[in-house]
């Protein structure tokens, strides 16, 4: 899961920074923007993980069992 946060960060701070090139910013802008970017979206990542784990912490996860019928947990096939 940190490795997909990790990918789409460089990903987001790659076309951030290639965005300012072409469009006739200052290098060192360009470059300044690809590890504030990265950083941002790691952050961003890693708070909705924690928000994620909290709630499924506390329960409050939807279950799959909630909205089975009561004919496929007898043990019968649904048509």
């Amino acid at each position: 899961m940190v490795l997909g946060i990790l990918l789409i960060a460089m990903v987001a701070a790659l076309g951030v920074a290639v965005t300012l090139f072409l469009l006739s910013a200052p290098l060192w802008i360009a470059l300044l923007a690809y590890p504030l970017t990265g950083a941002l979206a790691v952050f961003a990542g890693l708070a909705l993980l924690e928000v994620r784990d909290r709630r499924r912490s506390r329960g409050d996860e939807r279950k799959f069992l909630a909205r089975v019928t009561s004919r496929f947990r007898a043990g019968q096939r649904p048509r």
